[in-house]
């Protein structure tokens, strides 16, 4: 998730975690929970490790917690369109017909070149 936010450290004022945070609570639900759970397991029915099924059902309960938490963040997000550069603005000339469009940029036209890929809201003020 990316936004105009400048300090990755800190959450927008329209995001629940900022981009870093988002991504290494990621990291930890979809990779590092599910190993350390598994390799404990593991380990614990090998060598005799106590209380196998609480710890793993401890940390199922950690992802659980954890990836509710991410998405409540994208939700927040998504709905605060800071996922977009900008709008595509849909019109129709009222003598013609003809359907205009017109791209407003939430940036520096120059910010373009910078960037991997831009993504833009179709805007369709007649609907």
């Amino acid at each position: 998730m990316t936004d105009t936010n400048t300090d990755p450290t800190t959450p927008g004022t329209s995001q629940l975690l900022s981009d870093r945070l988002y991504d290494w609570v990621k990291k930890l639900v979809q990779i590092v929970i599910p190993a350390v759970s598994s390799a404990y397991f593991a380990f614990a029915q090998i060598l005799g490790l106590p209380n196998a099924e609480k710890v793993v059902g401890c940390l199922a309960v950690l992802a659980t917690l954890l990836g509710s938490l991410l998405a409540l963040s994208k939700k927040s997000y998504v709905d605060s369109g800071a996922k977009y550069d900008g709008g595509i603005v849909v019109t129709q000339d009222q003598e013609t017909g003809v359907k205009l469009y017109t791209l407003e940029l939430d940036m520096n036209p120059d910010e373009i070149s910078a960037k991997q890929d831009i993504t833009f809201k179709v805007v369709n003020p007649d609907q």
